[in-house]
């Protein structure tokens, strides 16, 4: 094709032929701007191909994500429901006009639950591998500031949460440290039953109801913390899997 056109230049400008070489001339670099142009028009469809199978892989990791994020925060939030009532149970049953010492000791050593569930962190990497190789990109500006909110209350929810579980895990060591509870015993036998009837009743009681009351608070707040983030967690998963499936029509 090359020697082609050469001849073709050769022919006319021996010719003399100026004004139809000019042309001809134009001619070829216009056919070489267009294949330029089309070769340039190949390569961004291959890059923008590329780039949405590799945006389509991350958006599918991310909805596995939230999808285990929300698994875990149902769990969470469930338990904290049931241990809830296990509280109210406890307090009215302390609060009974008929309550006495022994009752209190019972659930004390017995009965009171210490033990809370944790969400773990979320899993977020693939959101910040989007964001580092720039395939947030792709989404809509909508979309994009959905998961920045999502992001921004993960890591308001685990501080919220962490702050009051460490309230909550001194109100337990303090309760532990003074009085041999079941699940902390080491020792067992006579020892430990003369201790528990040489008690200050009126310090157990305050320590128990601080345990109960700083419990009841957490609850209330990481509850609440919790809830907002799956609502948010839900919003996001529903977005990005209508998102992904219009994509594929």
């Amino acid at each position: 094709m090359i020697k082609f056109y050469r001849k073709i230049r050769q022919r006319l400008l021996t010719e003399n032929k100026f004004s139809k070489y000019l042309i001809y001339a134009f001619g070829e670099i216009l056919l070489v701007i267009i294949g330029i142009l089309i070769a340039l028009q190949i390569n961004n469809w291959n890059e923008n191909r590329k780039n949405k199978s590799i945006w389509h892989n991350f958006t599918t990791s991310l909805i596995k994500d939230l999808k285990q994020d929300i698994t875990t925060l149902n769990y969470v939030t469930k338990y904290i429901k049931n241990d809830d009532v296990l509280l109210e149970r406890i307090t009215k049953r302390l609060s009974s006009q008929t309550a006495t010492i022994d009752t209190l000791k019972k659930i004390a050593r017995f009965e009171l639950e210490t033990g809370i569930k944790t969400y773990r962190p979320p899993n977020n990497k693939t959101f910040l591998a989007m964001q580092a190789n720039g395939t947030i990109e792709f989404f809509d500006e909508e979309t994009y500031s959905l998961l920045l909110d999502l992001q921004s209350n993960q890591g308001i929810t685990e501080t919220i949460v962490n702050t009051n579980n460490l309230n909550y895990f001194s109100q337990v060591s303090n309760f532990a440290s003074k009085y041999s509870i079941n699940k902390f015993n080491i020792s067992k036998g006579p020892l430990l039953e003369q201790a528990w009837q040489n008690i200050n009743s009126d310090d157990l009681f305050r320590t128990v109801e601080g345990v109960l009351a700083t419990k009841k608070l957490m609850n209330a707040y990481n509850g609440k913390s919790y809830n907002e983030l799956l609502n948010l967690t839900e919003k996001t998963l529903d977005k990005l899997i209508k998102i992904q499936e219009s994509k594929i029509e």
